[in-house]
């Protein structure tokens, strides 16, 4: 622990439980929005970051459900999939 952080706490020290809780409770508020800010640059690529969100589903739905599978064969085949898989794990 640095001298100054020493010196910090020991002023902290002086404050009441009360004060205490608000010397914290803004330090972890100016943490948090410190740590989300620059998380929030470096992770999210720029280009996503300009887009526009997205007010119309039929803007992104795709057509790609092929016209001789019903909904019922593809639940059968994913339900037969994880009964596999489970009995795998065994």
């Amino acid at each position: 622990m640095t001298t100054k952080v020493q010196d910090v706490l020991e002023e902290a020290r002086q404050l009441s439980p009360v004060e205490q809780l608000d010397l914290i409770r803004a330090l972890s508020e100016l943490l948090q929005a410190q740590y989300l800010e620059s998380a929030y640059q470096e992770k999210i690529p720029a280009s996503v970051m300009r887009a526009k969100p997205v007010t119309d589903l039929d803007e992104v739905a795709g057509d790609f459900w092929p016209d001789d599978e019903s909904i019922d064969e593809f639940n059968s085949f994913i339900k037969q999939q994880r009964e596999t898989d489970r009995l795998s794990d065994l």
